[in-house]
């Protein structure tokens, strides 16, 4: 192993031992399931704010993400940009309607306010959807950065099934002791080392360029690459003004008002001003994290237009690692391989923790077993239980995700499919319209085979917007429907006496 190789493990190495330790230290108080799944509305303080909020941010981008945006901006420019307009219309739909109603309604249990509008069958099912779409999306966000991995550190592929363990049993370690707060406040450091590695990453590449900035940049022109988003409704457009607004505008609405790992941390913010400071910082964090990587992937473009390396151009999910790999100093690319790990473990660690929450609280105490019966240290050990088992099934399964292809949109695309059903869910408990289990399942078969079809022929940035669409179409009608009927008045034939 040469000197360099050894000082990147090391970096590595202090940071997965910084990582552990820091999610074992900061776990507080655990004494029972809404300690360990929402700290019981412990972080409502004004520095705990800013950790739920980058620990939000944080838990959205994925190490795939890391791979896939700077890529995406390589070939296609920097339009991914203008999805930040979606933020602050997601902030006063958050704010003003969703989290008042939420946090009063909730009672410690991210999906208990579904039941309490909607009824048991509905969020039972909404509990099962979202068990089936973290557990795929969780398997392959272990083995995808692996990948990356592999190449940065230059390491023979037999070495890919051992990482892929030990990631995802680190992940699982401090998941299962630290609960939900030890993994926002190691959300948050990871979200620091996010920026801080990425940032000097853009101004190595930078200091690298043989002519001025201003010069880059009508270079950038010059390709097509700087241009606003278009006024064309075009499906198959990725970043039309459309695509933004209604297809990223109602998939970040899905992630903040449907998404468990959301939801668990407005509970633990605890107040409707908590939240809502954590949200704002979290806007804040993703604002930082996506322009950077956008950054990244102009820097690269412009670094190898000037000095072309033929191999990857045609290829833009390999030009970062290939960057890393080749034209970072030693030490520097062992902390890119940090923050690819910072990035994996943090949305880990958050799906391991939802879906325990999920399982534990939603489907084992609220539906197989009565919660009379169940007191709060015994769903507490069985949380820890079904955390522990979680992480291992999740592991597994991303020994056998056999290609990456374009896995970052097919994720997308994933989500979106069944986020939108969750997100109907949601809005129908927000307005009080309420609807048969039956109904409800019935609109998501219909929503999922519909958006799975239209997934063929459209760009995945729709997919959350077309199901949404489609399962609250079903049903409101349904309800209108049954309306109508209950109110049709009586009227008396000329027979009658």
């Amino acid at each position: 192993m040469s000197s360099g190789s050894f000082i990147d493990l090391l970096v590595i190495a202090v940071y997965i031992s910084a990582t552990i330790a820091i999610g074992i230290g900061s776990r507080g108080k655990q004494d029972g399931a809404k300690d360990y799944f929402t700290t019981s509305g412990g972080m409502s303080g004004s520095l705990a704010s800013i950790l739920v909020g980058l620990s939000i941010a944080a838990t959205f981008f994925s190490g795939i993400s890391f791979i896939a945006i700077p890529g995406i901006v390589f070939r296609e420019g920097p339009s991914f940009i203008f999805a930040l307009v979606c933020l602050p219309l997601c902030w006063l739909v958050l704010r003003f309607m969703f989290l008042p109603r939420f946090l009063r309604i909730a009672g410690g249990e991210p999906y208990y306010f579904l039941e309490e509008r909607l009824g048991a069958s509905i969020r039972t099912q909404v509990s099962i959807l979202y068990v089936l779409l973290r557990v795929g999306w969780m398997a392959t966000l272990i083995y995808a950065p692996t990948l990356a991995i592999i190449e940065l550190l230059r390491v023979d592929a037999v070495w890919l099934p051992a990482i892929i363990i030990l990631l995802g049993m680190i992940s699982t370690l401090y998941t299962v002791i630290g609960g939900l707060r030890g993994v926002i406040v190691t959300d948050a450091l990871q979200f620091a080392i996010i920026a801080i590695g990425i940032a000097l990453t853009v101004a190595i590449i930078l200091t690298r360029l043989p002519v001025p900035m201003q010069e880059v940049w009508q270079d950038l022109k010059g390709q097509d690459l700087i241009q606003l988003p278009e006024w064309r409704l075009n499906f198959s457009d990725f970043y039309s003004w459309w695509s933004i607004l209604l297809g990223f505008g109602f998939s970040y609405l899905a992630t903040y008002l449907a998404d468990q790992m959301s939801l668990q941390r407005y509970l633990a913010a605890g107040t409707v001003k908590s939240a809502n400071r954590s949200f704002l910082f979290n806007i804040f964090g993703v604002f930082v994290v996506l322009s950077l990587l956008i950054a990244v992937g102009l820097s690269l473009r412009a670094f190898y237009h000037y000095y072309p390396v033929q191999s990857i151009i045609d290829q833009p999910d390999r030009v970062f690692p290939y960057f890393v790999a080749n034209e970072l100093p030693t030490g520097l690319s062992g902390l890119i391989v940090a923050i690819l790990l910072a990035a994996t473990m943090s949305s880990i660690t958050s799906g391991i923790n939802a879906l325990a929450s999920v399982i534990t609280i939603d489907l084992w105490a609220g539906r197989i077993r009565k919660k009379s019966q169940l007191s709060q240290k015994s769903l507490l050990k069985t949380s820890r239980l079904v955390t522990m088992g979680l992480g291992v099934l999740c592991t597994l399964l991303a020994l056998y995700v056999n290609r990456l292809g374009s896995l970052f949109e097919a994720t997308q695309a994933i989500l979106g499919l069944f986020l939108g059903p969750i997100l109907t869910a949601v809005f129908l408990a927000m307005i009080g319209v309420r609807v048969s289990g039956k109904t409800y399942f019935l609109s998501v078969v219909i929503a999922v085979i519909s958006g799975t079809a239209l997934m063929q022929i459209v760009a995945n940035v729709w997919a959350t917007f077309i199901t949404t669409s489609i399962t609250t179409l079903i049903c409101l009608s349904a309800f209108f429907l049954s309306w109508i009927k209950s109110k049709r008045p009586i009227v008396s034939s000329p027979d009658s006496p």
